[in-house]
């Protein structure tokens, strides 16, 4: 599982892809994955976790504190808005 312990897509994975390597190393031994985000940086990953699948389990977790967008924004600064989440589950 990645994310067990902090956010596997926080602000460095943009430019140092590790959880995006980690994921390629888990498809070509062909495990599965369990990840745990709040970031909506995951769509990037969907080709990765869209390979995974065809061979392995895997469950993506979108952590979702509030609907409310101001009150999100005071409680996590930085955090992506529902609106990010919404688009990041459905596509």
């Amino acid at each position: 599982a990645t994310g067990a312990m902090s956010d596997p897509y926080n602000p460095f994975e943009a430019s140092l892809q590790l959880t995006r390597h980690a994921l390629e190393l888990i498809d070509a031994y062909r495990c599965g994955a369990a990840i745990a985000t709040k970031s909506d940086l995951i769509v990037r990953d969907g080709d990765i976790l869209d390979s995974i699948a065809r061979h392995s389990p895997v469950i993506c977790k979108l952590t979702i504190t509030t609907t409310d967008d101001a009150l999100a924004a005071r409680l996590e600064p930085g955090a992506p808005f529902l609106k990010h989440h919404e688009e990041s589950a459905f596509g």
